[in-house]
């Protein structure tokens, strides 16, 4: 903007809730709750590219739109949306347009990780991989070529997934979220040493105390001591999962008594330690009259 004036407005006429940069820095794309995705140039000021809804339920009703996010590739070609409501439950959807060719989407999955809202998306640049993220923390990279399977899971995360950034060169991959933690993945998709150092677990995380709804990846180059450290904050996340894991696993299974009421039941009223009183004694012992009869 020049001297706080904006360079461009563009009237949706829906609720843009969701706002991001297409068509090389040219057009916007924009959707949100009760906005399908669409593709609008700023020069023109108009919408290029509309996204269909889904056809009628079996009732002959809407389908409800919930757009949560919507990711660009860097071609400008293919856009992901993360759907939040699905079928009338909140079960989410990831659907890969392609905005060259339709309206409909290429390609799309129900609930790819749980019956859960999805609340962020990315795209690679290829346009082969789509990564999705859920309101509980879920995170999972999508084979495009496999109708969007999920493919593999990314751990570590402990809340809502608000962003999902991806480096403009390297297989590197960043999630912020409501759990105060920005954390670095390597997907090493495509060979050579990232392939090798691949896992499905942070490569790097950092705490920023604040609740994190966004997150951006520079093409800039680190330092070796920059690195280094990243590194070592995320070695933490491993640690805690694994300290986490060790409490888990020395609590007692459930519907065991505990060792204290164990010893009771097990110690015999009388006789010989280890050994219960015969049948007649007990009889014995509940015909002879008490202390207070007398």
């Amino acid at each position: 903007a020049r001297g706080g004036e904006p360079l461009a407005t563009i009237e949706t006429g829906k609720a843009a809730a969701v706002c991001r940069s297409a068509a090389g820095g040219e057009g916007v794309a924009v959707g949100g709750k009760g906005a399908d995705p669409s593709v609008w140039s700023l020069e023109a000021g108009k919408a290029v590219w509309r996204a269909r809804n889904l056809p009628n339920d079996e009732l002959d009703l809407a389908v409800p739109i919930w757009l949560t996010d919507l990711k660009v590739a860097e071609g400008g070609r293919l856009l992901a949306t993360g759907h939040g409501f699905v079928a009338s439950r909140l079960r989410g959807e990831v659907r890969l347009y392609d905005t060259s060719a339709q309206r409909k989407p290429v390609a799309r999955v129900v609930a790819p990780l749980g019956e859960e809202a999805i609340s962020a998306v990315a795209v690679s640049a290829d346009g082969r991989h789509v990564f999705a993220g859920s309101v509980s923390g879920h995170l999972a990279r999508l084979d495009a070529r496999m109708s969007l399977k999920p493919v593999e899971r990314y751990r570590a995360n402990a809340g809502s997934i608000r962003e999902i950034a991806l480096h403009p060169t390297l297989p590197l991959l960043a999630c912020a979220g409501l759990d105060r933690k920005m954390r670095l993945y390597n997907w090493g998709y495509g060979g050579g040493r990232w392939s090798a150092e691949r896992r499905t677990g942070p490569v790097a995380s950092v705490y920023l105390k604040q609740r994190l709804t966004a997150c951006l990846l520079s093409s800039e180059a680190g330092t070796a001591a920059e690195v280094r450290a990243l590194r070592l904050r995320g070695a933490g996340d491993d640690e805690e999962e694994a300290d986490v894991g060790e409490m888990l696993s020395e609590l007692p299974e459930a519907g065991a008594p505990e060792g204290g009421e164990e010893e009771e039941q097990r110690q015999p009223t009388g006789g010989a330690p280890g050994t219960l009183p015969s049948a007649s004694k007990r009889r014995a012992a509940d015909a002879a009259p008490s202390s207070s009869a007398l």
